[in-house]
């Protein structure tokens, strides 16, 4: 049987020479591997582009005080960087602590999404999964075994506000259901859910992405910026019309990408990584998501192309992309041809109708649609936002550009 593999949260310069010319924003955080777990099966050394030292891949996703921030120590970025990383590793610490003590040692908190890989800002929650370690598939068809007490959402809250976590709140019901919460000693908040670990594997995707373009992680902080500017990101908010999350964005930006030339499609590459699966399990729908993606460490970027901008992506949105006969997936390597009968997980997971919404962006791992909520008028007002952006930076001569290639 396969044993899961997730690569671990590395120094941002140990795996690639090309970010030591990269100087970070302050909410350029990246959390340093601790000591790696003792593991049964560990995994050979792995090239990636540009190592210095191949470093060994393991079954675990560690978290550590330590950063690695190219900049200046003695700037005020460096502070603001250090303090904020340590206050997300205090927050993980005090919620680890919680649940070993309550729970046991089965029970181990990661953190997962945009502040593992540098789409954040300072103000991000802390997404984190809980690792079921007598789960690491999910739970898989055939299993019978009662889940046990820390996967009822409602029983943990109540165990945090008890030990003095603020704004507390729990979403049962919801696709993955999760905890909200905030640590009143470090101000930082979390959305908690119980062994889901599709997020981080997504995460250590999207990290493989950001280490292969070392501007894509700002990048994405512009475009989820602009877009909360103009209000389009929101996915969830009650009296408003669904919108873009900040995931779907980071999927738009990386196919588009991938279409250009500018990225290649790690998922395609023989020459893996991670290689496994998991069941996730959404309300009463099992399905089991096949995981595996590699470095493409023999990947160039094309020499005749121009330095990428943002004006270049705002006129894609509004201009290029065909909304309606069109796709947006990383999986396939960027834009695909939309089927005339899309599969039925295309749409929403409890529903067999084949209408997937007037934008489709596949998520990679579950090939669900991460924008099926998202109607018309919204995607209309996103193409005059971009087009209205796109007039203003070019009136202004401003490109804003964002990413380089040596």
């Amino acid at each position: 049987m396969r044993r899961p593999l997730i690569l671990t949260v590395f120094p941002f310069w140990l795996l690639t020479r090309r970010a030591m010319h990269r100087v970070p924003l302050e909410s350029d955080v990246f959390i340093q591997s601790g000591s790696p777990v003792k593991t049964p099966e560990p995994i050979s050394h792995v090239t990636v582009p540009g190592s210095l030292d191949p470093p060994r891949v393991w079954e675990c996703w560690t978290f550590s005080k330590s950063t690695w921030l190219q900049i200046p120590k003695d700037s005020h970025s460096w502070e603001v960087a250090r303090d904020l990383a340590n206050r997300r590793y205090n927050t993980l610490k005090r919620l680890g602590d919680l649940l070993r003590e309550h729970y046991g040692n089965l029970y181990d908190p990661r953190p997962f999404g945009s502040t593992c890989y540098g789409g954040s800002n300072s103000a991000s929650d802390i997404d984190v999964v809980i690792y079921d370690a007598e789960r690491p598939y999910g739970t898989e068809p055939g299993d019978k075994r009662p889940l046990p007490p820390i996967y009822n959402v409602r029983q943990v809250a109540r165990l945090f506000e008890q030990n003095g976590f603020t704004n507390v709140a729990t979403r049962p019901r919801a696709a993955v259901p999760i905890i909200k919460y905030t640590d009143p000693e470090t101000n930082m908040s979390c959305d908690v859910n119980i062994n889901n670990r599709l997020g981080v594997y997504n995460t250590a995707l999207l990290r493989q992405y950001c280490l292969r373009s070392p501007g894509l992680s700002r990048f994405l902080r512009v475009a989820k910026a602009w877009l909360n500017s103009v209000d389009l990101n929101n996915p969830s908010v009650q009296g408003k019309p669904s919108s873009f999350s900040s995931y779907a964005i980071t999927i738009m930006t990386i196919a588009f990408m991938q279409y250009k030339g500018y990225l290649p499609n790690l998922q395609a590459d023989k020459e893996r990584l991670v290689d496994t699966y998991f069941y996730e399990k959404r309300q009463y729908i099992t399905r089991k998501a096949e995981i595996h993606f590699g470095p493409c460490k023999d990947w160039k970027p094309p020499s005749y192309l121009r330095p990428l901008t943002f004006s270049m992506w705002l006129r894609f949105w509004f201009s290029e992309f065909d909304y309606e006969n069109c796709t947006v997936s990383m999986r396939e390597g960027g834009i695909i041809k939309r089927p005339k009968v899309p599969p039925p997980e295309w749409g929403h997971y409890l529903s067999d109708d084949h209408d997937v919404g007037t934008i489709v962006v596949l998520d990679p791992l579950t090939y669900r649609n991460c924008t099926y909520r998202i109607g018309a008028p919204t995607v209309d007002e996103f193409k005059t936002r971009c087009k209205e952006k796109y007039r203003e930076l070019e009136m202004e001569g401003s490109h804003t550009q964002v990413f380089g290639y040596e």
